[in-house]
């Protein structure tokens, strides 16, 4: 096997387990995250993005864009993650649905973090699209090993 495609081969086993360690990461941050101290906020800005997908075919997407203002101990925040992981879809209803549950001037739970309470989320325990980068982590990991263990063989 040529040594271009063990190194790219290599490259993708790698770049999968970092994937899958990412992931990992946000999936459990989001888990803890429902543990996190409340603070009253409200919704300052609510409405869907739309923007076209990189690539080849690009697609119309669509992501939330939602952006609220929060207190802790007295010290203003803003932030606008919804969940970990949030994500974008090119079902413009699917967004909508998500917008459609935050209306501007409404009072509403903020989770924080209590080690730093500029990180926030609306939905803690939703994962978004954290599954995409497990996905995709699998993906490259199955592909990049399959290649290197191809590789042995043919060497052996």
């Amino acid at each position: 096997m040529n040594q271009n495609v063990k190194v790219i081969c290599f490259g993708l086993t790698l770049l999968g387990i970092a994937a899958i360690y990412f992931g990992t990461v946000q999936f459990n941050k989001s888990q803890e995250a429902k543990k996190w101290p409340q603070a009253k906020g409200v919704v300052v800005f609510s409405r869907v993005n739309s923007h076209y997908s990189t690539g080849q075919h690009a697609t119309l997407m669509f992501s939330p864009d939602v952006r609220y203002q929060y207190s802790v101990n007295g010290q203003v925040y803003y932030s606008k993650s919804i969940s970990f992981g949030d994500y974008s879809s090119s079902i413009y209803s699917q967004i909508k649905n998500v917008v459609d549950k935050y209306y501007v001037n409404e009072d509403i739970s903020v989770y924080y973090d209590p080690a730093n309470p500029a990180q926030a989320v609306l939905e803690p325990g939703k994962i978004g699209g954290i599954f995409i980068i497990f996905a995709v982590g699998a993906l490259f990991l199955v592909v990049g090993l399959m290649g290197l263990l191809g590789s042995f063989r043919q060497t052996n």
